[in-house]
Order: C-alpha cells, then structure tokens, then sequence
C-alpha cells in the first residue's frame, strides 16, 4: 500500500471497507497525510462480525438472534464459539482466549478509526448507530444519501395481467431475513408471486428453498428464483419485451422487499420510490426511518 500511495499521491484515500484486507492500510496514508475518508456499509468496525446477529444466542430456538451491542465476553460467548475446543472443562480457557481476542480486535479497529477524517453514513439510522453505539464524534461523521441513475429506470414497464408480485434483490445470507420473508409470503392468499434475485450462496442458498419447499406446493411454485441483476438493467424490458432473467428486476415487480442491516434498506427504499413502487421492510433488520421516508 505504501508503494501505491507514494506513487499515486493521492489528495484523499476513499476506504470502502477493510474486510479481508490489511486495517493497517489507514496507517500508511496518514503517515502520509493524506485524508482519509471512509464509507459505512455494514456494522463491522463496531461488530467483529458486522452483522449484529448471534450465531449461539443464549436462547437456542431463536436462530440468528439479533444482538444489542457489542461486549467482548459475550461476542465470545455468542460468536466466537464455533472455534471453541468443545471440551467442557476447557469453556472457561476458550471463553477466556476469544474474550481477549475480541477485545484486542476492537482496541486496534478504534485506534484505526482515529484516523480517519471523515465517516459517510448512507442512512441515518447507521450515522446514529455509529455515534451512540461507537462514539464516533459528530464532527467526523456525516449522512449522505444514496443516489442512483434515474436514466436507467425510465424503462420500467410492468407486463399487463401479471400477478401483483413481490420482490427481494440481495445477497442470500441469514442477515437479510429471506426466510422470514418467505414464510410471509406462504402465509398470504390469492395468486401473488415472491420474485427473489441474488447469487447463489451453496448452504444458505439451499436452505432458503428448502424452507420454500415445504410451503404448500401451490405456494411453492410461486416463489422464482433468479440470477444476479445488471445495474444497467435495472429497469429494462418488461412489458412484453424479452429481457434476461438478470434484467428488468424494477419491472417485474410490484413490492420491494426491504431487509437486511443498514444502510441498505434506505437505498432500496429509495430506489423504489424512483419508480413508484412500494416498499416494505422487515421490522427486525430494516430501518423504519428509511421506509417511511421512501413513502412520501
């Protein structure tokens, strides 16, 4: 990294995450003195996990229990606990090992975090979130919404006679809520139709359909699932024109599904507000202030 910068020389050093990479690299430029700015997407400078969700949570029949704030024993309790011995009288020297670990990894994040000069919040619930939960300082921490391309939603066609539809785009992992929407879903009447988009994620993926599957099987054939989405297709096709099933996901829906941590929820909210659709979000994980502001 250093070599970069002392080629480049950049006026400013735009961090968009530091997962799998070296959080160090903020060190390099402000050796430099080159100001650094520093998008959130996710929870991961205030959670060694970055979603706020447990993966042993002290009730075991609540399956990825969401989590109030972080606290080294009880990230090792409650997540770090995968890599435990298993051993019953060794508890106590793993819990003792990961309690450090957390607390080590969370000293060094801080430490990292002085030296940005700036923090973007793209949701104000993730700005507020940051400051109370993380002790960001206001004078280092903005909110700028998200924008998007509105030439490339003016396409947006819905195919005459189609069933009123919802739609989830995103990545399938157990943070965003899928299976919770899709027993939702199996719980409405009539013809509707649950259009989900995203990559295929092996295991979660898997156990996504297989929760869809055990629906009534007149629900089940209801559920699509397809492929990753084109940005520059957001909105193309639909209304009869052939169109990929990577394209035209804004055109063949009625209902954006909102899930998942901030600040993603307002993004989509936004982006269906663009296109005059309606939003919904998922009261455990999406930000009420984000779907209320895409409605007006």
């Amino acid at each position: 990294m250093h070599h970069r910068i002392d080629r480049v020389r950049p006026d400013v050093v735009h961090v968009g995450h530091l997962n799998h990479l070296s959080t160090s690299l903020l060190r390099e430029a402000a050796l430099r003195e080159v100001p650094i700015v520093f998008t959130l997407h996710d929870y991961w400078l205030m959670c060694p996990r970055g979603q706020f969700m447990q993966m042993f949570p002290e009730d075991p029949d609540n399956l990825w229990a969401a989590c109030d704030g972080q606290e080294d024993r009880k990230c090792a309790e409650r997540c770090y606990a995968r890599y435990f011995s298993g051993a019953a009288d060794e508890r106590e020297v793993d819990v003792a090992y990961w309690t450090d670990w957390v607390a080590r990894r969370m000293r060094h994040v801080r430490e990292m975090a002085e030296l940005v000069d700036l923090f973007i919040a793209p949701a104000r619930y993730l700005h507020d979130r940051y400051r109370d939960g993380f002790g960001l300082p206001p004078r280092k921490l903005v909110y700028l919404d998200c924008g998007f391309a509105r030439a490339r939603l003016r396409d947006r066609r819905r195919t005459p006679g189609e069933p009123f539809t919802f739609g989830y785009i995103g990545t399938h992992i157990p943070a965003k809520g899928i299976h919770d929407l899709i027993r939702a879903f199996g719980r409405l009447t009539g013809e509707a139709r649950l259009r989900i988009w995203g990559r295929p994620r092996g295991q979660d993926t898997e156990a996504l359909q297989g929760i869809a599957a055990a629906l009534s099987p007149g629900v089940a054939a209801r559920i699509e699932w397809l492929p990753e989405y084109k940005n520059r297709e957001i909105a193309a096709g639909g209304g009869g024109v052939p169109s990929s099933d990577t394209a035209s996901s804004m055109s063949r829906v009625n209902t954006e599904i909102v899930t998942g941590s901030s600040p993603w929820p307002t993004c989509w909210t936004r982006l269906a507000s663009a296109t005059s659709e309606r939003a919904l979000g998922n009261r455990g994980v999406a930000s009420p202030r984000s779907t209320r502001s895409a409605r007006r």
